[in-house]
């Protein structure tokens, strides 16, 4: 699937043709994935062909955008400067997408197109050698094959917008969530991880598993990701699809909801889903009430796409998983989180509905207010 994409991309930007040179001063530099290229000394304008760069590039400097690879969500925006939200919706090259207007990015003028490689098999490197090549913009690829790879990342952004000063705070900042994240998993002894499923799909019976990208903060924090078995690699976005019965011998003690669940999504997609079919109430997690909707706005905290907005989910699933290993006041960091990387300072009411996820309290008991 991925050669199709890359010879339908190619003919596609062939029949584009190629912006005007830019005069400036050139320097090189040397991409994640070993290329070195010519771009601008000062970059000042990025394009990403995924939202995975998109959110990178929000994250470091909102300016940078030119546009988006998707339509904003009314909700998200919320959370977001609305300056940026009117931005124009562009396209990319990921997932089923395969449409950009490249007359607008070509109008836009981006001093760069950033890719991010989640893989090692070389597909964005190829890909990002059609794009450059016939577009003559210079295209730089990121390796975010872990949640660890995040601090290089914003190492590289500070390289190519000579923003050195917010890519060692946003290093540092990172570096010490993942550290943290990953000393309170590994305080956890294999035998005692918390058995977790992720639930996605219109009956809840989709989901990540153990070798997905999407459920890599389930490991990281400390989770045993119940899905133990081969993922969907048929459509290749995921969504690797499960029955009833496997579910309830797995067993989990907690289960994750997407946005993606059921008709509706969140909330209302798991009541249509728990009401529709009553083995789910079987389950220790639903018999405990262990059910948590994955907060989203104005990007997912665990995945989707698989970011640097997934430093939010390294707060919270700790939290969730094993809330008395946890000495830091979650509300406080969410906030925190949210001002570093949004420019987005969260009212009592946001950061209410943002950190009490759980579906049948809708409040999380432990270090609200510690």
């Amino acid at each position: 699937m991925k050669k199709i994409i890359i010879v339908l991309l190619s003919a596609v930007l062939s029949a584009c043709g190629k912006p005007s040179e830019n005069n400036s001063d050139k320097r090189e530099y040397t991409d994640m994935a070993g290329r070195t290229i010519s771009v601008t000394r000062d970059v000042r304008k990025i394009f990403s062909t995924s939202p995975m760069g998109t959110t990178l590039a929000y994250s470091f400097d909102p300016e940078l955008l030119i546009g988006w690879n998707y339509k904003l969500n009314p909700d998200d925006s919320a959370y977001m400067n609305m300056k940026y939200t009117k931005l124009p919706e562009l396209g990319g090259w990921f997932g089923k997408s395969a449409g950009v207007n490249l007359e607008i990015i070509a109008a836009a003028k981006p001093d760069l197109i950033i890719s991010l490689s989640t893989t090692s098999d070389g597909f964005e490197k190829d890909k990002s050698l059609v794009i450059s090549s016939k577009t003559g913009i210079p295209v730089a690829v990121f390796n975010m094959k872990t949640v660890e790879d995040i601090p290089s990342v914003y190492e590289a952004m500070g390289e190519l917008t000579v923003n050195k000063k917010r890519a060692e705070l946003l290093k540092n900042y990172t570096q010490n969530i993942i550290n943290r994240a990953k000393k309170i998993s590994e305080s956890v002894p294999e035998s005692e991880k918390i058995r977790v499923y992720y639930a996605e799909g219109l009956k809840g019976l989709n989901t990540e598993p153990d070798q997905s990208i999407h459920s890599e903060l389930i490991k990281f924090c400390g989770g045993h990701n119940v899905a133990q078995i081969k993922e969907n690699d048929i459509s290749g976005y995921g969504n690797t699809p499960v029955s009833m019965e496997q579910v309830l011998v797995w067993n989990p003690e907690i289960i994750l909801i997407s946005d993606y669940l059921g008709k509706d999504g969140g909330m209302k997609g798991w009541n249509d889903i728990i009401n529709s079919n009553p083995l789910w109430s079987k389950i220790d997690a639903v018999k405990n009430g262990k059910v948590y909707i994955v907060p989203r706005s104005p990007f997912q905290w665990i995945d989707r796409p698989p970011s640097v907005n997934r430093i939010a989910g390294l707060i919270w699933l700790p939290y969730i998983f094993y809330p008395e290993l946890c000495d830091y006041n979650i509300k406080k960091e969410i906030k925190e989180f949210y001002s570093v990387f949004y420019g987005k300072e969260l009212s009592d009411t946001e950061l209410e509905e943002l950190v009490s996820a759980n579906i049948y309290s809708k409040k999380t008991k432990r270090n609200i207010e510690r």
